[in-house]
């Protein structure tokens, strides 16, 4: 006969399973904001760059909001000094703001900062591996 103490330790053991289930992966959230923007690339290095600037995007939308355009800013002037003026600034601004909008309304709520992404071939298919904050 299971007592109402146990019962209630199992009911919260799959509580927190449901929740660690439920939980999506920071890399998950990406594909979902940026998917379609990282596919642009034809090579990984191609890939990265774009797995890159969708990080910045997210990066930039966890801000205050009333420091988002300085942080936008910076992030294109120091992409046109080191494309040394050839890049298209204007496409890339718009870029960003529409990932930012997509992480905005998809995940308004998480705060994490992404502090490392990468994406390699692993067993055929293309992996992304994002280190990020806590909170």
């Amino acid at each position: 006969m299971i007592k109402n103490k146990e019962l209630g330790e199992k009911r919260n053991m799959k509580k927190k399973k449901n929740r660690k289930r439920n939980k999506k992966k920071m890399s998950e959230m990406i594909l979902d904001i940026a998917s379609d923007y990282i596919a642009l690339g034809q090579s990984l290095d191609e890939k990265q760059n774009y797995l890159n600037g969708a990080c910045t995007a997210w990066n930039i939308a966890t801000l205050p909001v009333e420091m988002r355009p300085l942080a936008l800013s910076q992030h294109l002037n120091q992409c046109q000094i080191m494309s040394n003026g050839k890049g298209n600034i204007e496409d890339l601004r718009h870029d960003l703001l529409v990932l930012i909008e997509n992480k905005l309304r998809l995940y308004p709520t998480i705060n994490k900062k992404i502090l490392n992404a990468s994406i390699s071939h692993e067993n055929g298919q293309e992996k992304i591996t994002i280190i990020s904050t806590n909170s």
